[in-house]
Formats: C-alpha cells, structure tokens, sequence
C-alpha cells in the first residue's frame, strides 16, 4: 500500500467449485506425478499425505475469496477494490472489459471489434490482423465433466466461504455475481 496506494485490485470471482475443477485439471494437463496418482479430485479431498494435502490445498485456496478480500482490505480501501462476476467475463468480456476500463479510468479501447470468440477454443480470442490469435494450447483444453457427486461435495467444501462472500457482497452493497445467486438459492 505505501508504495503505490492508488492501485485498484481486480477480483474475478468465478464459481469455486469450477475453479477448484479448472485447478485440478491443469495440473493433470501438466502431469503432475501425484496428482496422476491420486487418480480423482475425489481422492485429493481425502487425502492426507503431504504432497495430496499440498494439490489440495492449490485447488480450494483460491476459490476462499473472503479471505483474500480480507487480506487485501488489512492495505487498501474498499474503494480500491474492483470485483467482476467471472462467468460474465467469459459470456460477454467486450462489455465486461469496457466496464472495467471506465472504472479503471482508462481512455475508450473498443473491445467488440478485437476479440471475437473462436469455436475450437470455445473462448474469446483477439483478433490481429483479421486473424483470431489465442492463447496457448492449453486454452480451451476440453476436461471430463465434473460428475454429480463431486459437485455436490466441492459446494459443501465452499458452502460457509460462499455465504460469508454473499454476505460481504449484501454488507457492502456490492453487485452478487449470478452464480452465487444461483448457487444460495438452490
């Protein structure tokens, strides 16, 4: 905070449950010898080795967004802070992004005419020089879904974490992503 007190502070809140997943997968992708082991996300929730504990912990850390928004608010004013609903970001980042370079304070950058989403990544991709130019190869990477079961469970890990961000969000009269919504309510 004292060297650069103006900073804004970008949260992307996305469902925590589908990060964790996300997470998990990419360090499959990266044939992570024990996570590979391990054999199912299912298996790293159980585990108690040091090594599972450590995936574990990768996996669900992030997706704890009060305690991350609480660490940041110990330096920076709430003002500081600017939180965006993750799955909006990925059905419609061109508004998203404007929104966030006015809140940024950033000259007009027209986003709708640079990205465009590309149907084999089944993401948005920028657009140079006519062309539609992605990220890495991992982007878009196509996972098992995540089954019934392990929904259920990841909900219940991030129930107490997803009431208390409700309750910040309501507290603070901040926006409710729709997913937490959603996910309150069922």
């Amino acid at each position: 905070f004292a060297l650069v007190p103006e900073a804004k502070i970008v949260v992307i809140l996305y469902d925590p449950s589908k990060r964790a997943y996300s997470w998990y997968q990419h360090i499959l992708s990266h044939n992570d010898s024990v996570a590979l082991s391990a054999g199912s996300l299912n298996a790293i929730l159980d585990a108690e080795t040091p090594q599972l504990r450590k995936i574990r912990q990768r996996c669900i850390s992030g997706g704890r967004y009060t305690h991350h928004l609480d660490r940041w608010l110990e330096y920076y004013p709430l003002s500081n802070l600017i939180l965006i609903d993750g799955e909006r970001l990925r059905e419609e980042p061109a508004v998203v992004l404007a929104e966030l370079n006015e809140k940024l304070g950033l000259p007009f950058f027209d986003y709708a005419s640079s990205i465009r989403y590309s149907s084999s990544k089944r993401f948005f991709c920028r657009i140079i020089g006519g062309k539609t130019k992605c990220l890495g190869g991992g982007k878009g990477r196509v996972y098992p879904p995540m089954s019934p079961e392990l929904w259920s469970r990841l909900n219940d890990i991030f129930l107490q974490d997803n009431t208390a961000l409700h309750k910040f969000l309501v507290k603070n009269r901040l926006p409710v992503p729709k997913w937490l919504q959603l996910l309150l309510e069922g």
